[in-house]
């Protein structure tokens, strides 16, 4: 008589399976010792495909299809579930058969506090929507915690540690005194993240900074629009272990984008010893940006993002290597360890509640 496949321990549902969440997954099976079912969707970026990960097995689904079922997982439907990816209508699927089986899940979230009026009748549709359906949250920061609680979910379900870049591949670099006088972006080169000011913040303080260099990587709209500027590069998407030695070898990462919920460019560049230059609009800068290290610029305006990236080049050798000590010391707080520690305990309050 053939046994009947027994259900994992938990079920995380991830859309588009970044490198970084295998890592993270991968040392929460390994602390953890759980059986663990990772759940995926076809990545929206070029990364190379995922190596196996000891403990945990990894399916695909097709996020558009809503009726798909644990059967056609080839396991059982598991008692704790957690989705990253709330408007996905297969995990939405997975999701309400699991609770219909007696099961909790967890909602993984990113979305950053901005008290804006959109935020401000948030939390209505989300009741209205939602109501019920996520026991806890599993959040990247401080501004993400705040804003879980403003839609509703008891403060102590709400759990930090969510992203954090690979420290086995991101690692420091030299003190930023000895480091090249390179500005870095790293990201996609579209509007949203900031690159035309940042082409314009360049064209306008380019002549004062002769021995600076700008350099972008990515790949977007953006990348064929870069003004031939002095000093001025674009590279094309890297893979994490071809991305790190970047980091490594400049000075600042510099992400002026109009929004990002986190940003874990942020994380690989502070894991890196780099210091930051940020518009206030980066979720990440509440948790892994300081005095000390960051220099932060409002958004959409390319005048203050030249400032920034002045008074970044005009830096000391003495407040440049304070910045990367400093950046080192925020970067401990999150990484894979922080993950598997944070969904141990999201695990615990599913199982309790």
């Amino acid at each position: 008589m053939a046994l009947e496949p027994m259900a994992p321990d938990v079920a995380i549902a991830w859309q588009g399976l970044p490198p970084y969440a295998a890592a993270c997954v991968r040392e929460f099976a390994r602390r953890s010792g759980r059986r663990v079912l990772l759940i995926g969707t076809a990545a929206d970026v070029p990364f190379e495909s995922l190596p196996g990960i000891d403990g945990v097995e990894t399916v695909l689904v097709d996020p558009a299809d809503g009726g798909v079922a644990w059967s056609t997982l080839g396991g059982r439907i598991p008692r704790r579930l957690c989705v990253a990816g709330w408007a996905v209508p297969a995990f939405n699927a997975l999701a309400r058969q699991v609770r219909a089986a007696g099961g909790k899940v967890a909602l993984l979230m990113d979305n950053r506090w901005r008290g804006d009026l959109r935020q401000w009748v948030a939390p209505v549709a989300f009741r209205v929507g939602h109501r019920g359906q996520f026991t806890a949250a599993f959040v990247p920061g401080a501004s993400a915690r705040r804003y879980a609680t403003w839609l509703g979910l008891p403060a102590d379900r709400v759990f930090t540690g969510l992203y954090g870049a690979d420290p086995d591949i991101f690692r420091p670099g030299p003190p930023l005194a000895r480091r090249p006088r390179r500005l870095l972006f790293v990201g996609r080169l579209e509007p949203r993240k900031g690159v035309r000011e940042l082409f314009e913040a360049w064209r306008q303080v380019h002549a004062g900074l002769p021995d600076w260099e700008l350099r972008l990587i990515g790949t977007g709209p953006l990348g064929t629009a870069a003004p031939a500027l002095p000093r001025l590069t674009i590279g094309d998407f890297l893979q994490p272990a071809a991305l790190a030695p970047e980091y490594r070898a400049a000075r600042f990462l510099v992400l002026p984008s109009h929004e990002d919920h986190w940003g874990l460019v942020v994380h690989e560049a502070t894991l890196s010893g780099c210091g930051l230059v940020l518009s206030r609009n980066v979720g990440a800068r509440h948790d892994l940006a300081s005095a000390r290290n960051a220099i932060v610029v409002p958004p959409r305006d390319a005048a203050g993002l030249a400032v920034g990236l002045e008074t970044a080049a005009r830096l000391s050798d003495a407040a440049l290597d304070a910045a990367g000590a400093e950046s080192l010391a925020l970067a401990e707080r999150f990484g894979p360890a922080t993950f598997a520690a944070g969904l141990e305990r999201v695990l615990g309050t599913l199982e309790a509640v």
